[in-house]
This record gives C-alpha cells, sequence and structure tokens, in this order.
C-alpha cells in the first residue's frame, strides 16, 4: 500500500513546487522530502519526479499520481473527522457502523486496538 505520508509529500510538492518550500510547508528538512519522494518511486517502481536544471518536477505518473492522491488525501481527512465525532451511520468500505460503539471497532485498518475484532 502506498504510504500516505510519502503521499501527502508528493500533493505538498505538486502544490509548492520545490522541495524547499515543501519542506517548509510540512515542517520537515529537504533531505526528509527527498527520502520520502525516493520511497515512493522505489515503491512504485518509477519515478515520480525528475530533476529539471536546478530544480524537480512531477514526471506525468506523479502529477496523476498527485491528483489521484490529493482526493484520498481529503477522503481520509473527512473519514478521521467523522469518526472523531462519533457519527452515527458512518460508513467504512462497505459496511455501515450505525453506532459509536461499532464505529470505534477500527473496521476500516489494522491498528492495535483493544476492541478490534480478532481472526481465528
Amino acid at each position: 500500500m502506498i504510504d500516505t505520508l510519502a503521499l501527502r509529500t508528493l500533493v505538498a510538492l505538486d502544490s509548492a513546487g520545490s522541495v524547499t518550500a515543501t519542506a517548509d510547508a510540512l515542517g520537515y528538512t529537504s533531505a526528509a522530502i527527498s527520502h520520502q519522494l525516493q520511497k515512493l518511486s522505489r515503491y512504485l517502481g518509477s519515478p515520480v519526479t525528475e530533476r529539471t536544471g536546478r530544480g524537480i518536477a512531477l514526471t506525468p505518473m506523479g502529477r496523476e499520481l498527485s491528483r489521484r492522491g490529493a482526493e484520498l488525501l481529503q477522503d481520509l481527512e473527512s473519514l478521521e473527522t467523522d469518526a472523531g465525532q462519533g457519527r452515527a451511520n458512518l460508513e467504512v468500505g462497505s459496511r455501515w457502523a450505525g453506532s459509536r460503539q461499532a464505529s470505534a471497532e477500527c473496521w476500516c485498518h489494522p491498528c492495535r486496538c483493544s476492541r478490534r475484532p480478532r481472526r481465528s
């Protein structure tokens, strides 16, 4: 699965336009930003950025990943907000968590929550 920090870094780079501006916006060093972009490229098996003179630009794949990633990150943030507020009828995947207790049961990701249903 694509690492969300690496994806957030790519989306921020697309918006900020440079590694330095991205580092400033996210509160990381330029080296950390470069590391996240390299990690993402290694995972995908294809570069998401390319050098352009003294700067950096997204590859066509990087631009598409940034566009779709921005949408996914917005959905994740919305899900976190809804789950944190204990909203009834929170839809997670194809399951409905119709109560506050059910929405706290980590249906969506393999965390170490004590309420998470255990596999037999």
